[in-house]
């Protein structure tokens, strides 16, 4: 990596990691304020002018690289937990917005665990309901 991540960067509080996870930021375990951020799609695409502003949003805000996930997202590696709000900002330029999966900000809802699972039987029991009711 470049000198962008010359350093571990700062510890940031467990609020400031779940605000932007709601926001579909996650966090580079490399890295104490790094983040990939989840660029939502309409069912996969997106328009060649949208392609090439997440593409200058990963260079403007991000390492450069832009991925692929399984969830029809793109995601923007690399990015500081200081530059996520000018990135959302600029994305909203476009009409591009970020965003979680529902699994990823409802389990935070009732059980939160550094490892993004958890085990507690109640909190698993809420989450299934709120599925259900969805």
């Amino acid at each position: 990596m470049n000198e962008k991540y010359s350093d571990k960067g700062r510890i940031l509080s467990p609020d400031d990691v779940k605000r932007v996870k709601g926001l579909g930021c996650l966090k580079d375990k490399r890295f104490n304020d790094v983040f990939n951020v989840r660029v939502l799609t309409r069912n996969g695409k997106l328009s060649a002018d949208e392609h090439i502003h997440v593409a200058n949003a990963s260079m403007k805000f991000g390492s450069g690289e832009v991925t692929l996930t399984s969830r029809m997202t793109f995601e923007i590696q690399g990015v500081r937990y200081d530059d996520i709000d000018a990135l959302m900002a600029f994305l909203a330029e476009k009409g591009l917005e970020a965003g979680g999966t529902l699994c990823d900000v409802e389990g935070d809802l009732y059980h939160t665990e550094p490892n993004e699972l958890t085990w507690d039987e109640e909190a698993v029991k809420k989450q299934k309901a709120l599925i259900k009711k969805i």
